[in-house]
């Protein structure tokens, strides 16, 4: 679900993925941006909240994002830099994305 409007933008999501009986993952994210048309970008956060049956997986993650669009949305840099909960530890988190339309 997204709501836009005069810049701001708030999406959410929720999902459910199982793998067989015993492989299982559900959780779901909040995100909110602000699109600064005189550069190109946004600005925002993003709060992600999640279970899984693999230990490995984080189970919260708390990141700022910001995103560049070169060519609108047919070719758009995006980075988050945050942390995530790891077992019983906070971890910094990176994760840079490169995404172009056809």
């Amino acid at each position: 679900m997204a709501f836009r409007s005069h810049g701001f933008d708030l999406a959410m999501e929720a999902m459910v993925r199982e793998e067989g009986d015993t492989n299982w993952t559900r959780g779901g994210y909040v995100r909110a941006d602000y699109f600064f048309a005189a550069v190109h970008g946004t600005l925002g956060v993003r709060v992600v909240r999640q279970a899984s049956s693999d230990p490995l997986v984080p189970t919260t993650e708390v990141s700022v994002d910001a995103g560049y669009f070169h060519l609108g949305h047919d070719l758009k840099v995006i980075a988050d830099v945050g942390m995530a909960k790891l077992a019983r530890s906070w971890e910094p988190a990176l994760a840079v994305q490169i995404q172009t339309g056809f």
